[in-house]
């Protein structure tokens, strides 16, 4: 039993779980931010693009955010955790031309356990 009050932020040891898993630790705030990666591909379709994201490593809860690039953009759907080998399609519907670089990269495509980029002015 576990008695770690509100707000965990350590790995927790789930024993047994090392042969069928691949792993002994499993902690959602910590420990899987350093080896996120993932590819992007863009393809053009006639009201946007189709943006299919695979996973290296796992993404979690993967989002696209077209309206940064046109605000009037949209995007079918988000936040859809991939394990690795896994990928998920994203259909944006857009009017304007976007670019396909900008499409699949930071701060557009986004996941929750991804490292941001350092800015230049916080240096």
């Amino acid at each position: 039993m576990l008695n770690n009050g509100p707000r965990l932020l350590d790995d927790v040891p789930f024993p047994g779980l090392d042969g069928e898993l691949g792993c002994t630790r499993l902690s959602p705030y910590r420990g899987d931010r350093a080896g996120v990666d993932g590819a992007g591909y863009v393809r053009p379709t006639d009201d946007g693009y189709e943006v299919t994201v695979t996973a290296r490593t796992i993404l979690r809860e993967p989002a696209l955010f077209p309206d940064r690039l046109d605000p009037d953009a949209e995007v079918d759907d988000m936040l859809r955790t991939l394990l690795p080998g896994e990928s998920a399609t994203f259909r944006v519907t857009s009017r304007a031309p976007l670019d396909p670089v900008l499409l699949t990269t930071y701060p557009v495509l986004r996941c929750v356990n991804e490292i941001r980029p350092e800015r230049e002015d916080a240096r």
